[in-house]
């Protein structure tokens, strides 16, 4: 539900800021600015929401250790991740292939 809240509120904080960019040299600009804050405060204000929360639980149950339970089990990984390149519309693009 969370994770929910905060996708939508971060949607909102970047289709703002698109439009505070796009209306950037107009007279419109503050307006836009102003929305683009307001959505910035609204997503900060459910962070801190959801941080409470955290804080809360883990004050319920301090027997509890949260940094081992956090890491996690798996393996290694023998091989090495092949590097990628983003591109300036932040899509993955695959590396070239060397010989």
């Amino acid at each position: 539900m969370a994770h929910q809240v905060l996708s939508k509120d971060m949607a909102a904080l970047v289709e703002a800021m698109r439009l505070a960019i796009h209306y950037c040299r107009t007279t419109l600009h503050h307006d836009y600015t102003k929305s683009m804050l307001a959505a910035a405060h609204v997503l900060a204000m459910d962070a801190k929401n959801l941080l409470d929360v955290v804080d809360c639980i883990r004050e319920r149950h301090p027997h509890i250790d949260w940094k081992s339970a956090l890491q996690l089990d798996e393996e290694p990984q023998t091989s090495s991740p092949i590097p990628q390149n983003l591109d300036s519309q932040n899509q993955v693009l695959n590396p070239p292939l060397t010989p």
